[in-house]
């Protein structure tokens, strides 16, 4: 198992376990009494687990990864701090849960869960961000992260609140943002890399139009788009919104895979 996989492993599964934890912290805050939270909860920090658990053990230098938890400017600092909140707040939230706790506690603490997994997504995405590194020289990298979790958040609030009947709909600013996070990422991304150095250039014609083109693509229609458009659509059918969050986890991937082609191999992520 190389460790690009372990990378994109962690990157999909927070982005899925931020879709899962921020569908269900709002659905508590608003006083949903339909949704099951448990399942859901518990769905997503399984995923989240699962994800650490893949990268802790592919670790090749965890003494390089020791070191970087002691500068709170590092991904990797974040992508811990997140999950071992998102963690947390996810075991006090079910524990009080099972005890039938009917306070405000369990609300604070879903919510607690759902940033910290939110913070895990944005460790993934500062990751990225090298200014030394041509293709990753940019911090609209990390909002195009953000917005696939957000986008994964939006889509599922939309398919819970629709299969379990609660029509509530969802706020109108968190279609907004989900649905035009991405884009505007993107197109800052792609922006950046024509306007900065010539070999950079280079990098931005080789996503649009060379071989990682189908990769860009894909993302772009399929993953970017399709969510959107489930977002801001009438569209009917509860499964639409549900496709569209299974494509923003994706989109996350690819949006990796697509930064790790086009620059340094995972191996190269402590070089100074």
């Amino acid at each position: 198992m190389s460790k690009d996989f372990t990378l994109l492993v962690f990157g999909v599964l927070s982005t899925l376990c931020y879709g899962l934890l921020g569908s269900s912290a709002l659905a508590v805050v608003r006083g949903s009494a339909r949704i099951p939270q448990k399942e859901v909860v518990s769905s997503g920090a399984v995923s989240l687990a699962l994800g650490a658990g893949v990268s802790l053990a592919s670790l090749g230098h965890p003494e390089l990864f020791l070191g970087a938890l002691s500068h709170f400017g590092t991904g990797i600092f974040w992508e811990l701090f997140g999950s071992i909140l998102c963690l947390l707040g996810t075991a006090v939230f079910l524990v009080l849960s099972f005890r039938d706790d009917e306070s405000t506690a369990p609300k604070v603490f879903v919510v607690l869960a759902a940033a910290g997994a939110f913070i895990a997504v944005g460790g993934v995405g500062r990751s990225f961000v090298m200014p030394w590194r041509l293709a990753w020289a940019s911090w609209s990298i990390l909002g195009g992260f953000l917005g696939f979790a957000l986008n994964s958040a939006a889509c599922l609030s939309l398919f819970l609140d629709r299969y379990f009947d609660e029509f509530r709909g969802i706020p109108v600013w968190l279609k907004g943002l989900g649905a035009a996070l991405c884009p505007v990422s993107l197109i800052w991304y792609a922006a950046s890399l024509e306007f900065s150095a010539p070999e950079a250039g280079e990098i931005f014609f080789r996503a649009i139009t060379g071989d990682m083109s189908p990769v860009f693509w894909t993302m772009t229609v399929f993953c970017v788009l399709v969510p959107a458009v489930c977002l801001t659509a009438r569209l009917k059918n509860r499964y639409v919104a549900l496709l569209g969050a299974v494509l923003s986890v994706l989109g996350a991937g690819a949006f990796q895979y697509l930064l790790l082609s086009l620059d340094a191999p995972a191996w190269q992520f402590f070089v100074r």
